[in-house]
């Protein structure tokens, strides 16, 4: 009877045993599954903020393009308008010359003056509308820059604090497996241990 009893009690204990193994591997499961998941929508969003910055970068592509485009023709016009002064200024100049040329005495020298000073004030004039239009295409190319340069900058800081978050999730889910396969270790021998106990004092009985 005694016998019996020591086999039944080593039978129990190993199926109790075997149970809390068999809960523990459930939640283990469970555990990886909610790990998986979460993992997959990490990736999902890692994938969707990188196919975001992908448009973002296509869409701020095309905005300069259309900036470009707009700036072309605006530098065309100022061109087209500055070539229009231009021919403005040498019909000036010749109609002065040819005022010069018809001038006589006193009347000649204060056509002379007047013309100076009329191709002067033009010549100051072309002057000061090319340096304008110098001055506002430089600031127009630096604000481009500018504004390329920030663009890039926030979508790295994006990408790296993603990466960051991602390899975090990751170090974490290896050490649970570490920790888990630890207990597991030592679980094991612990139920190991107790049924050589058990077989012990029942074969001493």
């Amino acid at each position: 009877m005694k016998k019996e009893e020591a086999i039944k009690h080593r039978q129990a204990v190993i199926k109790q045993i075997q149970e809390k193994e068999q809960e523990r591997i459930r939640q283990r499961q469970e555990l990886f599954k909610e790990i998986e998941i979460k993992l997959a929508e990490l990736n999902e969003q890692l994938l969707r903020s990188k196919k975001e910055a992908l448009e973002e970068q296509r869409d701020a592509d095309r905005k300069v393009e259309e900036y470009m485009r707009r700036k072309a023709e605006r530098e065309a016009a100022v061109e087209e308008e500055l070539r229009l002064q231009r021919l403005a200024r040498e019909r000036e100049i010749v109609q002065l010359r040819t005022m010069q040329e018809r001038a006589q005495g006193l009347e000649a020298e204060q056509d002379e003056m007047k013309a100076q000073r009329a191709q002067d004030e033009v010549e100051r004039e072309w002057r000061r509308k090319e340096l304008e239009a110098s001055r506002r295409k430089a600031k127009e190319e630096d604000d481009l820059k500018k504004a390329r340069a920030e663009q890039m900058l926030d979508r790295r800081r994006t990408i790296a604090r993603e990466k960051r978050e991602f390899e975090r999730i990751v170090k974490a889910q290896r050490e649970w497996q570490e920790e888990d396969e630890r207990q597991d270790r030592m679980k094991k021998e612990e139920a190991d241990w107790d049924a050589d106990a058990s077989c012990d004092v029942h074969s001493i009985e």
